[in-house]
């Protein structure tokens, strides 16, 4: 019986992936390496099974990708896939080695078929996708969404870890005046519409007000250096799902407007009716942007 498998480190996409994993393989396999809360959890992301490698809090999954890598050479699956965490996809790299599978990115969706699988990527920032022929074993970094998790429970089979001497030492957070964009439920980005830097300060007093955080794309962080890479939204940098995303001065770029894809309404204000940024908008404003921010301001009684 063919099987797939699923390596985990954390226990994002794993219904999403078992959906995929399904219509490559009879059988789907979570290979889970973390703590005990991970294989519960993964035992609700409707695979048949769950093979779990227990790891200290000071063990990253790292430790266990020779592991990993002796597990899949005896599974010999031909699918096998993560999700985007860093630690899993250094699995992933480990079970591709052993398993000489092409290894493709940002998968959406799989098929078997005679010779291998067909598969289909998200390319271009997300705006289109990429179909493919893959002959022999495939290793994916999943790039779709989630589904919601199913009612039955699979079994747990846990197995010895075997880590590398591998620990770590020190976990250094990120200083508090960092923004987060990936948990911000209001942002406003700023693009080269914006003419200088002292013109930032009415804008970030509207964020205030709506209480938002301040994006921009990244010409704003890299050339003009205003805000750090930490700001930048788009695929080379950094993704959120706000609930409402306002771009100023923005020309809408693949790359910027596949960092908020999944916000929930975007208002795009630019002065230049063609912009790119009003196809990829649930509202879009005509207008100066040092005309709109005021009067938005206004608006708010500020």
């Amino acid at each position: 019986m063919e099987r797939a498998v699923i390596i985990a480190t954390d226990n994002r996409y794993a219904c999403g992936m078992t959906a995929v994993a399904r219509k490559c393989a009879e059988s789907v396999i979570i290979l889970a390496a973390g703590s005990a809360a991970l294989a519960e959890s993964a035992s609700h992301g409707g695979p048949d099974k769950v093979v779990f490698l227990e790891l200290g809090e000071d063990t990253p999954p790292e430790a266990v990708a020779d592991t990993v890598a002796d597990l899949l050479a005896e599974m010999s699956p031909k699918f096998v896939m993560s999700n985007d965490d860093p630690s899993a996809r250094v699995l992933l790299a480990s079970a591709a080695r052993v398993l000489d599978a092409t290894v493709v990115g940002d998968l959406v969706s799989a098929e078997a078929n005679e010779g291998g699988f067909s598969v289909s990527c998200s390319v271009a920032g997300g705006i289109a996708l990429q179909q493919a022929e893959v002959s022999g074993a495939v290793a994916a970094v999943y790039g779709g969404g989630n589904l919601d998790l199913p009612t039955t429970q699979a079994p747990v089979e846990a197995l010895p870890a075997n880590p590398d001497e591998l620990r770590v030492i020190e976990e250094v957070l990120p200083s508090s005046n960092m923004v987060d964009l990936s948990a911000a439920s209001r942002i406003i980005g700023v693009g080269r519409g914006v003419k200088a830097r002292g013109d930032l300060a009415v804008i970030e007093e509207l964020a205030s007000s709506l209480g938002a955080v301040m994006a921009c794309t990244l010409p704003v962080s890299e050339d003009s250096h205003w805000y750090p890479a930490e700001q930048v939204l788009g695929s080379s940098h950094n993704s959120a799902s706000p609930d409402l995303y306002i771009a100023l001065g923005i020309s809408g770029s693949p790359n910027h407007m596949s960092g908020v894809k999944d916000a929930g309404l975007v208002v795009a204000v630019n002065n230049d009716a063609k912009a790119e940024v009003f196809k990829r908008c649930d509202y879009g404003v005509v207008a100066d942007l040092y005309d709109f921010v005021p009067a938005l301001k206004g608006a708010l009684g500020e």
